[in-house]
């Protein structure tokens, strides 16, 4: 048996559990959900996301259909026309996917207007095929005979009418779904918090589908439409797509997960009060829809798909002005290079002996002084506290070394 993340109990039944829902083309899965739980959490709790109608907006433009096989149509239900309050519409879609305006049949009150000579019916222009049989049931519900009905006249409006809609926009109950993806992110990769004292309350909210303790228990960030919680992460992260990325992050508030679905939802959330789960401080999650892939980076792959390699520059101290000139003649040699071994570049006493095997293992120990602008560039400067030396091809010859910077320079976004 294993314990579910959600209940907290031992279970002999687990079911495959979309962190980020199916129906919004999540690729992300865990088995840590049970039977019970998965389907409550998809009833209870990812519908607040599925069924939200910025997302069935999303939904509708990027066709994405749900498990019936349905695209959702957003405009669903009833409205009316602009500068016709009493004439009811409905949205289709048409075969584009574009809205198209249905009128409702407008049929008059026959118990408030006594039939004279006539009456009038108005209907869609797709429905005039039907008009016999709208007319036939609305003569038969309000009881008129039908022999007295000598003719019917039909008139052709002006199409595309301006529709008047209002929708009801949640902004509350969407949290809990949001919540429940960055809960178990953080379970998932982080094996200790599942222990943690805020963990323990998150997964007893879902569980519950304590909507009412959600702002009570759960620190958000943002209103979850305030793009503003990414801005520390814009230079690394691509977030103008249909993507959706999960981003876990160490700082001194605590352990934070901040969550981009579509671009249209960006909310922070605070886990835990702890600073120290993550080495490194960050983790991302991007769900990728044209790939149909979910990948996780740390601090250094992401670096690594973002920025060029790490190169190093070096500061020389030479003795006199002949050392100096010997140098400057060696850089025009085809092959001036920095001297490795084992692929690393080491430090070296004066006498030639290998105090460091890898020059990071001493900058590391090191002061930073940092340089560039952090986003676009990454420029750190060590200066040397102690007598080190560095060696040159192709003549291996050791130069002593007073600083080293380091440089990185970004390339793209994930």
């Amino acid at each position: 048996m294993a314990i579910c993340i959600i209940c907290r109990k031992e279970k002999h039944d687990f079911n495959d559990e979309h962190v980020i829902p199916d129906s919004i083309q999540g690729y992300y899965h865990i088995y840590k959900v049970c039977v019970n739980c998965n389907s409550k959490l998809g009833s209870n709790i990812d519908n607040t996301l599925t069924n939200h109608k910025f997302i069935e907006f999303q939904r509708h433009l990027l066709n994405i259909k749900g498990k019936k096989g349905n695209v959702p149509n957003p405009l669903a239900g009833t409205h009316i026309l602009k500068d016709e309050p009493d004439q009811k519409v409905i949205l289709d879609v048409d075969a584009e996917g574009k809205f198209a305006p249905r009128l409702l049949p407008n049929i008059p009150d026959f118990k408030k207007e006594a039939i004279t000579d006539s009456f009038t019916i108005r209907i869609d222009k797709k429905d005039e095929k039907n008009l016999d049989k709208i007319v036939d049931k609305i003569l038969e519900r309000n009881g008129i005979d039908k022999s007295k009905i000598v003719q019917t006249k039909t008139y052709s409006e002006a199409e595309h009418p301006w529709v008047q809609t209002t929708l009801q926009i949640d902004t509350h109950n969407f949290k809990a779904g949001i919540l429940k993806i960055a809960y178990e992110f953080a379970v998932d990769k982080i094996q200790e918090y599942f222990e943690d004292e805020q963990a323990i309350i998150i997964s007893e909210i879902l569980e519950k589908a304590d909507f009412e303790n959600l702002d009570t228990k759960v620190t958000f960030l943002g209103s979850g439409f305030d793009k503003e919680v990414l801005k520390p992460f814009e230079h690394l992260i691509e977030f103008e797509n249909n993507n959706h990325y999960l981003i876990l992050f160490c700082s001194k508030f605590g352990l934070l997960c901040f969550v981009n679905l579509f671009n249209t939802f960006s909310i922070g959330i605070k886990l835990s009060e702890k600073t120290s789960y993550i080495q490194d401080n960050l983790l991302v999650g991007k769900n990728d829809l044209t790939e149909k892939t979910f990948i996780v980076y740390n601090i250094t792959e992401l670096l690594q798909s973002t920025y060029t390699p790490l190169t190093y520059r070096f500061k020389h101290w030479f003795p006199n002005e002949e050392s100096v000139k010997e140098f400057m003649e060696m850089q025009k040699d085809k092959d001036f290079a920095f001297y490795y071994e084992n692929d690393q570049i080491p430090f070296f006493d004066k006498s030639g002996k290998v105090v460091y095997d890898n020059i990071d293992n001493k900058l590391i120990l090191m002061e930073k002084i940092s340089k560039g602008d952090t986003k676009n560039s990454m420029i750190t400067e060590y200066l040397l506290d102690e007598e080190l030396y560095i060696k040159m091809l192709p003549s291996k010859k050791l130069y002593a070394v007073v600083s080293v910077q380091t440089e990185q320079f970004r390339v793209g976004k994930i």
